[in-house]
Parts: structure tokens; sequence; C-alpha cells
């Protein structure tokens, strides 16, 4: 609580780990203001250290060996850069194996000289991808000089969100809101299972229908039955199955939420599960 006429700060935590190039993330603040809802933005640029290189094998190093984009709107052409190192005596060529139709990968040069650097440009067209949430690729490198041909793997990570239009007086507007009020559940299970079954419930608080786009859950769960519209001031759920437990062991799960919320379009629950059957 801050009186009137002190101030205040807002302390934000980033952790930049295996992400590069612009970032954008934003903040939203809920006060008892006339303006009940803000929203901070942060920038900036990450610059991965000079020594940052992963060990792939003794011809190649890859600065790294997945591309993690981030949250990527779904109107976006989203662009990331990873470098290459050869450190063989010969040039390298590489070839990429079932590149989908909404992802371009292109290698520069095209031929690497031996003992220098190269980078892997890609571009993902968002547009083109007909889902939300957690998105997952797996890319075959084809690696190539005059002596030995090998295959290694690329990885590409993102999170696709509908872009919805930006909202600054949240009070004037006809817009979803989603709330829950339980965003984590401890789950303690004496049961001789190794299943289990749980409900989070969530409210519509805003003045025009929100629509659930999907729902991501770590492996070993499953969405099970869901509320994928509801109408302002009622209720949903949503019903999730776990079956990977085994006995005396502490689970933690990350289920993400996408919404047409405007504000919370990406809202991220939790569970913690310990079963302690025999």
């Amino acid at each position: 609580m801050i009186n009137s006429g002190d101030s205040g700060f807002i302390n934000v935590t980033f952790n930049p780990h295996n992400r590069r190039g612009k970032f954008h993330k934003s903040v939203n603040i809920f006060t008892n203001t006339k303006n009940k809802a803000l929203k901070l933005d942060v920038l900036g640029i990450i610059i991965p250290p000079f020594n940052k290189i992963n060990k792939v094998d003794g011809d190649i190093d890859l600065e790294y060996s997945t591309l993690s984009l981030g949250n990527v709107y779904d109107n976006e052409t989203k662009v990331d850069t990873v470098e290459i190192v050869n450190h063989d005596s010969l040039s390298l060529n590489i070839f990429f194996e079932k590149i989908p139709s909404y992802l371009s990968l292109e290698v520069i040069p095209n031929k690497i000289p031996p003992n220098q650097k190269g980078f892997i440009i890609s571009k993902l067209n968002v547009s083109q991808i007909s889902t939300y949430g957690f998105f997952y690729e797996k890319i075959k490198m084809i690696l190539l000089n005059k002596k030995l041909k090998s295959e290694k793997k690329l990885f590409l990570t993102a999170t696709i969100l509908p872009k919805l239009p930006a909202i600054e007086n949240i009070d004037s507007q006809e817009v979803p809101i989603i709330f829950f009020p339980e965003k984590i559940k401890y789950i303690n299970s004496n049961k001789n299972s190794k299943e289990v079954s749980f409900e989070f419930l969530f409210e519509n608080r805003g003045s025009s229908d929100l629509q659930i786009h999907n729902i991501h859950v770590n492996q070993g769960c499953h969405v099970e039955a869901f509320s994928s519209i509801v109408k302002p001031g009622e209720n949903g759920f949503i019903k999730l199955f776990c079956d990977d437990v085994d006995p005396g062991k502490d689970y933690k799960k990350i289920i993400d939420i996408i919404s047409n919320d405007p504000i919370h379009t990406k809202e991220t629950l939790r569970i913690n599960y310990q079963y302690n059957g025999k």
C-alpha cells in the first residue's frame, strides 16, 4: 500500500537464458485507482557472451541447439539466428530435411570455410500455423564435407498467442476477463493409484464471451475436458488427468491457457503433486 504523496517501485526480473536478440515483455498492474489496469513494457536486446557455445561434435559447434522464440503473435513472422563454427580443415555444407511450409532456414554462407563462422537464419511464419500455445519443431540437419556426412538436430520452440486489440481503458471496453481463484494446486495422495484427476475452476469477469483457444500441459498429463466458451459472469472448468506418477516422487506440472482475454492472453497454472502410495 502506498500512501498519498509517497513513492513506490516495482522490481521486474527477466531470465534471458537460451534467448537472443530483441525482447518485449509486458507487466500488467491492477490497482484501486481510476485506471484499474495499467500496462508496463520492458524492451531490450539480449547479446550472448562470446564463449557461450555448446559443443556438438569435433567438427562443428552450434551456439545453441534450440531456437527459443518466446511469445509470438499469430500475425508475425519471427526471425532468429544461430551461430555455427566449422572447426574442420575442410569446407562444410549444411542441408535440412523436410522443412515445413511455415518455416524457412538459410545458411550464410552456404559453404562455411575451414575454421570459420557461419549462421543459420530461421523465419517462422506464424500465420500459417493453425494452433495456439506451445509450439515445437524438430529439424534434421545434414552436415557434409568431402570426407564425412553426419546428422544433427535443430529444435525450435515458441508460444503462439492470438493478436488482440490493444486495451487503453479496460473499464470502457467490452472484453472478456479470465480469473482463476486458484492457480496452484498442492496434491498429496496416499491412494494406491498411479493416476490422478483434478479440476481448475475459472470465471469470466468481463463483459463479452471468453473463448479458450488452447491448453498446453507437460508430458504425462492430459486435458480431459474444458469449457471452451464462457459467458460474462459465468464459470468454467478445466479437467486434467495425469498418469505418470510413481511412489515417493514429487511432480511439478505447468498448464498454459491461451484465451481471447486481451490482458491475460496466456495464463499459467501449476500442480505440485506427491504420490505416497505403495
